[in-house]
């Protein structure tokens, strides 16, 4: 009992009993130690106030304290037993430190340690908020377990430190600011619920076997380590194991294998001499990172790779494989920038009929991303946003978007006739190699100077907008043409008027005597150019033509000018003497005798012969014709009146 140093502060002091031991209060001078040992099964140390200048260490299997413990340096609190159970604010029996116990730890210890590092047994901690840093310390062959409903917490500390042969983890372990290590055996962080948090610094992991539930290690603004990757422990079918390095560097080293689904996030990720799913393919693995990211291979159900820096990129590294078996969607790959593929048309496998996509920016930079075989493209694409209707299979998408000029095809229209501009045929042009398949659709919205009533003319386009939509995302300059509204003539049809005239008068025109289809209104025909031949005064009675040309007038040169004839008709003229009927000639051969002539009176009919003459005498001498046997027939032209047709003789 008492009060050892209070006057003046010792050097080292170590206290050894074989028995229960209880301490005076103690001080010791800067830099010098208290080291008290209570040796043997059971036995206990109870200590008053001990200020230090150094390190404190207090080993019994039983420890109370009923003052407070402060020093700079290392405070050690350990049982005496390698395999007494230690307790920490977790119930009574073993080596406990109750609420009592663990209020006496002062602030300004350099680091507290609670437990064996050569410890085989368990250690288990209930919640408390530590002001110092904190290392609990359960040996290789021992297991540290936060129990569920259990908050383990270190106050913005250096360091906050689990060593142990494995940590069972069913509640929550929070680090603000200090670095948090979990030093256990390549496995040995065993999640059975619970979540592990830090806010800076780095959390520290050998590895992580999923056992029974969900993890989750999220660093708000520092790091994550996972040396020895993550595994099973027994089908993690539908558990989930969450990484967040928000602001900081994930690195996950070695094999991840089991079915559980991980989704792991950072402001860098770091993948080492690791395959993913090579014995047991995971369930959906997702990954996003503000810098680049190059993946190793993976074999999952599904797969989302994410880069969301400015100039972050996705490398498919050579020989670097990742395989799907979902059936739609298996493989998602999205990269701010580029994805890099090194690995040919075999990088990515999408088994079970399913299918990737893969989001960048811009096809016309060459990464290797066009050596993948794909089965459509999709432009003014983004993840999670706008995005034009997707096709089947594999598909390329990305977030610029090329443009296709569009040229107005010429309209053609009609003098006086409006033009509608909008809706109009159009040609493209400007779409990417290998591009095929578009469908575009809307109208362009067009102005133009012309309005209906101007001449026939030739007249500019000007195309500044339009509803146009491409199936494959493109986006539209649309051009202005000049000439672009070509304005044809109408056609006109002026016809002469049909009139009369006296027979002996003459007919002046006035140029009025038309009529014409229809006109624009503000056009005019004044006057025409009428002629006939009948219009002069000797023009013989009957019809005539009249001819219509060289029309005169206002706006006339908009049209293509057809003109009609009309009739002028000359009446009264004089009837001519009516015509004698001709007399029927007839030539006939008449025979006569050498000897005589002949004429119709010596004719056997005598004076009728005038009227009929019979011209059948032949030389045979038959109606009494006079002439000499074996004679020649002489022939002589007559001319007889009204004689009918006769045949014979020498005809």
């Amino acid at each position: 009992t008492g009060n050892i140093g209070a006057n003046t502060a010792l050097g080292n002091v170590t206290l050894n009993s074989t028995n229960s031991m209880t301490l005076p209060s103690i001080r010791t001078a800067s830099g010098k130690n208290v080291i008290a040992t209570v040796t043997g099964a059971g036995n206990t140390l109870t200590a008053s106030t001990i200020a230090v200048g150094n390190n404190l260490a207090l080993t019994a299997d039983n420890l109370t304290l009923n003052g407070t413990l402060t020093g700079p340096g290392e405070l050690l609190l350990q049982p005496y037993d390698v395999s007494r159970d230690v307790r920490v604010k977790n119930g009574a029996g073993d080596f406990n430190l109750d609420n009592s116990d663990v209020s006496q730890i002062q602030t300004g210890w350099n680091i507290v340690r609670i437990g064996r590092s050569n410890s085989n047994a368990n250690m288990y901690l209930g919640s408390h908020s530590w002001n110092n840093s904190i290392a609990f310390q359960a040996g290789s062959n021992g297991t540290i377990i936060i129990g569920s409903g259990q908050t383990v917490e270190a106050l913005g500390y250096n360091l906050f430190s689990f060593g142990a042969g494995h940590v069972d983890l069913y509640g929550d372990i929070i680090a603000n600011g200090s670095n948090m290590s979990f030093d256990t055996a390549q496995d040995g962080l065993h999640a059975y619920g619970g979540n592990v948090t830090a806010n800076g610094g780095t959390v520290y992991v050998q590895g992580i076997t999923v056992v029974d539930s969900n993890l989750n290690i999220t660093n708000h603004n520092g790091n994550i380590s996972i040396f020895h990757g993550i595994k099973e422990a027994s089908d993690s079918t539908g558990k989930t194991v969450t990484l967040n390095a928000t602001n900081g560097t994930l690195l996950l080293n070695e094999n991840v294998d089991g079915a559980y689904h991980l989704t792991a996030t950072g402001n860098a990720m770091s993948f080492n001499n690791g395959t993913w799913g090579g014995t047991t393919p995971l369930g959906n693995v997702s990954l996003t990172s503000v810098d680049s990211l190059s993946p190793p291979s993976i074999t999952a159900a599904s797969i989302l790779a994410r880069t969301t820096g400015t100039n972050s990129d996705i490398t498919l590294a050579s020989g670097k494989v990742l395989t799907s078996s979902a059936s739609g969607t298996g493989i998602t790959l999205v990269a701010k920038r580029h994805v890099i593929n090194q690995n040919g048309s075999g990088a990515l496998v999408a088994n079970n009929g399913g299918r990737w996509l893969v989001y960048s920016t811009n096809p016309t930079d060459t990464t290797g991303e066009e050596n993948l075989s794909s089965d459509f493209r999709r432009y003014s694409c983004t993840y999670g946003g706008s995005c034009p209707t997707l096709g089947t299979g594999n598909g390329l998408l990305y977030s610029y978007t090329p443009m296709l000029d569009v040229t107005p095809n010429t309209v053609n229209g009609t003098y006086g006739q409006s033009v509608n501009v909008n809706g109009y045929a159009y040609t493209l042009s400007g779409y990417l190699t290998g591009d095929t398949g578009d469908n575009v659709t809307g109208t362009l919205n067009g102005t133009t100077p012309y309005t209906t009533g101007d001449n026939a003319a030739s007249y500019d386009l000007d195309y500044d907008s339009g509803t146009l939509t491409s199936a494959m995302g493109y986006g539209f300059n649309y051009l202005d043409r000049t000439n672009g509204i070509v304005i044809g003539k109408a056609n006109l049809t002026i016809t002469a008027n049909n009139i009369s005239k006296p027979y002996n008068t003459s007919y002046v025109f006035t140029g009025t005597e038309f009529t014409n289809s229809t006109l624009v209104s503000g056009d005019s025909i004044t006057h025409v150019d009428l002629t006939s031949a009948g219009a002069a005064a000797p023009a013989a009675g009957g019809t005539h033509t009249i001819n219509a040309a060289n029309a005169t007038g206002s706006g006339l040169s908009n049209y293509n000018i057809s003109y009609v004839t009309g009739t002028l008709t000359v009446t009264g003229a004089p009837q001519a003497p009516a015509a004698s009927t001709p007399v029927p000639t007839q030539v006939i051969a008449v025979q006569t005798t050498q000897d005589n002539a002949f004429t119709p009176s010596q004719h056997a009919h005598g004076p009728a012969a005038e009227e009929e003459v019979d011209v059948n005498a032949g030389v045979d001498g038959t109606d009494g014709q006079d002439k000499k046997s074996g004679g020649n027939c002489l022939y002589s032209v007559v001319n007889f009146k009204d004689i009918p047709s006769t045949s014979g003789g020498c005809s």
